[in-house]
């Protein structure tokens, strides 16, 4: 829901497209610094999951911290935060999720399908429910 629905919800807070692209791009840098160091961490160290665990509560933090926040750059440094953390977050479950697929002997193909499938539906549907909320 985040990707189609976040500058629009930037839009809302205040900000006009100048800052909304700004906003953007600061969080495809926290990204880019982000996944290299996260991911070299978690090969060096062999654990994934720790990583992730503390990586989702960050995301989950830096979410609800968007609900609290107002103003430019209050929302870039939530989103330096929140992207860093999610989208680190994200190589690291699918590496986990191959090597369980290896290891327990499932397909991963199907549980990539469902995931997108999903992502779809959520989309679809959230879109749908702010149409009708007008929010």
């Amino acid at each position: 829901m985040l990707l189609p629905f976040w500058p629009v919800w930037l839009q809302h807070k205040g900000l006009d497209a100048t800052q909304i692209g700004i906003v953007l791009a600061a969080a495809t840098i926290g990204r880019v610094v982000a996944n290299p160091l996260i991911a070299q961490r978690a090969d060096r160290r062999g654990e994934r999951r720790p990583i992730i665990v503390k990586l989702a509560v960050v995301t989950v933090a830096a979410s609800l911290a968007f609900f609290l926040t107002d103003g430019f750059w209050p929302i870039i440094a939530v989103a330096l935060v929140f992207f860093a953390a999610w989208s680190a977050m994200q190589p690291l479950a699918e590496s986990l999720t191959m090597l369980n697929a290896r290891a327990h002997g499932f397909q991963y193909g199907r549980v990539r399908l469902w995931g997108s499938l999903a992502f779809i539906v959520v989309a679809v549907g959230a879109g749908r429910i702010l149409g009708l909320t007008g929010e």
